[in-house]
């Protein structure tokens, strides 16, 4: 199987997925050249063969049509100010009948804490706010 983790950060995912899936080829992706250190050092003795480091935008990965087997974004679509183009990007290096995970906060869906705690949605309000400040949404789940 070809994997595409999109927007691996420091690489936990990565690294869970090449331990899981020992014969096929992963490719690590993400914009932020120091996050991507840390995923390499992370799996610094995995074979090159096994896994990739890929410096690129979610937006335009570079990569060809129908490239992948199984795409996954984790943490990833937040972030995001353009949430439905990088949707499309995902789609587009997806093969045929392959899968895509998205996994994702909503903010929006919090408020169910037992026990109640003080200020709780002011804190979690304010969070949101930052992240919209900063092009993303807390909520795109």
């Amino acid at each position: 199987m070809n994997i595409l983790e999109a927007g691996c950060g420091p690489g936990f995912v990565i690294e869970k997925l090449v331990q899981s899936f020992p014969n096929s080829k992963v490719t690590a992706l993400d914009v932020d050249e120091k996050l991507l250190a840390k995923a390499k050092l992370l799996l610094n003795t995995t074979p090159d063969a096994h896994v990739k480091f890929i410096q690129s935008s979610v937006y335009d990965t570079g990569f060809s049509n129908n490239s992948y087997d199984f795409v996954i974004a984790r943490f990833l679509f937040l972030h995001l100010h353009d949430p439905i183009k990088a949707l499309l990007e995902l789609f587009r290096v997806l093969k045929p009948g392959g899968k895509l995970v998205i996994i994702d906060v909503d903010d929006g869906i919090f408020g169910a804490v037992q026990p109640k705690i003080e200020n709780f949605n002011s804190i979690i309000q304010k969070l949101i706010e930052m992240q919209g400040e900063a092009g993303g949404n807390r909520e795109i789940g």
